[in-house]
């Protein structure tokens, strides 16, 4: 005959102990996603520059974006190869939405890159002018 010994001091001892680890994680874990929750990033600093509404772009065309706070901004055309070709423009713009024109005929048929810069961002996009049909 075989007799099971339990010691009850011990298995509670191991319960309270499992329970405490539980414990300390779930803690651990809500503190980490408050954490993250407050780093999180407010989308007010950032720009959003649009798609072009001309495809392939010919003529007198319109960058736009938006802005969610006052930001210097600069919008730069690269082309294919990554040669620098023109400032468009750079200045301190508003809160809002903004239409930055831009005439294609000043450069040449093929492939660009035009590339909006602030502070804390920098957004690059294709574009393929063809203004000679």
């Amino acid at each position: 005959m075989v007799f099971l010994v339990l010691d009850v001091a011990r298995i509670i001892t191991n319960i309270g102990w499992a329970s405490l680890i539980v414990l300390l994680f779930f803690i651990g874990y809500r503190l980490l996603l408050r954490r993250m929750k407050a780093s999180q990033a407010n989308p007010d600093d950032f720009i959003r520059l649009h798609p072009l509404e001309i495809i392939p772009a010919k003529g007198q065309i319109q960058f736009y974006f938006t802005l969610g706070t006052e930001k210097d901004v600069k919008l730069l055309i690269y082309s294919q190869s990554g040669d620098f070709n023109e400032v468009v423009v750079e200045k301190s713009f508003p809160k809002g939405s903004h239409l930055v024109p831009f005439d294609t005929t000043k450069v040449n048929d093929g492939i660009y890159y035009y590339e909006l810069k602030s502070s804390n961002q920098k957004i690059s996009r294709v574009m393929e002018i063809k203004n000679l049909s």
